[in-house]
């Protein structure tokens, strides 16, 4: 995959990664993708703080979409505060299912 066209936001403690989140813009639409903390680290507000940075690095977005597992109720509880709707479900080849979400900003 190339990475070039990513844009890459990182959580520091100290020297230490503990988040992270990436995301690109493809003409009017910006695309979210890994959002993720260490689990020694995982609270609801480290990731509300990269998720708005990313939308925020991306401004001229018009649409966001973003992308969790059907098992993750946090991740999708945490879209849907920002204003995610769901936009589709896809069943992927090892059985677990995608939930795709999707905001318009105005």
């Amino acid at each position: 995959m190339d990475f070039s066209q990513w844009v890459f936001l990182i959580a520091l403690d100290g020297e230490k990664i503990i988040g992270s989140v990436r995301g690109r813009q493809d003409g009017d639409r910006c695309y979210i993708k890994n959002l993720s903390i260490d689990p020694k680290h995982n609270n609801i507000d480290l990731k509300k703080q990269l998720l708005y940075a990313i939308e925020s690095y991306f401004q001229f977005a018009l649409f966001y979409e973003v992308h969790t597992d059907l098992k993750d109720e946090k991740g999708q509880s945490l879209f849907k505060e920002f204003g995610y709707q769901e936009s589709n479900r896809k069943k992927m080849a090892n059985e677990s299912t995608k939930i795709y979400f999707e905001k318009e900003k105005f």
